[in-house]
C-alpha cells in the first residue's frame, strides 16, 4: 500500500516535536528519526515529498524546543514545591471560600503557579 503525503506529514511532525521535546540536541536527531520512519517507504514517495517531510520534522522540532524552552523559565518549573510567602497578582476571581486558585507571582519568573487560599 502506498502511503499518502497527507497522512506522512502529521506523522513527520510529530516525530520532530518528539525529539525536540526528548531534549535531543540537535536537528540530526529530527532527520534520523524521520528517515529512520522513511526508511521503508522511500521507494513510493518522490524526492520534493521526503523534502517536504524533513521540512516539517524541522519544525516540529523547532515547536518542541520552544516549549521546552519556554517551561524552563516558568515559575511552576522554578520555585520550590513547599510552603512560602510571596507577593502575588491574581490570575483569577477569588472566592471568599477556601480553595485552590490560580496567581501570578511576582518573583521574577513567568507564568501561573496554583496557590492555596486561604493559607492553613
Amino acid at each position: 500500500m502506498k502511503p499518502r503525503l497527507t497522512h506522512l506529514l502529521p506523522l513527520a511532525y510529530g516525530a520532530g516535536l518528539l525529539t525536540g521535546l526528548a531534549h535531543f540536541g540537535a536537528p540530526a536527531g529530527v532527520a534520523m528519526v524521520v528517515a529512520a520512519v522513511l526508511t521503508a517507504k522511500l521507494d513510493a514517495i518522490r524526492a520534493p515529498a521526503i523534502s517536504l517531510l524533513l521540512l516539517i520534522a524541522a519544525v516540529g522540532w523547532g515547536s518542541g524546543r520552544m516549549a521546552w524552552g519556554r517551561e524552563q523559565i516558568g515559575c511552576a518549573a522554578r520555585l520550590p514545591a513547599r510552603r512560602m510567602t510571596l507577593r502575588v497578582r491574581l490570575a483569577e476571581p477569588a472566592v471568599p471560600e477556601p480553595g485552590r486558585l490560580e496567581v501570578h507571582p511576582l518573583a521574577g519568573c513567568r507564568g501561573e503557579v496554583t496557590a492555596r487560599w486561604p493559607a492553613r
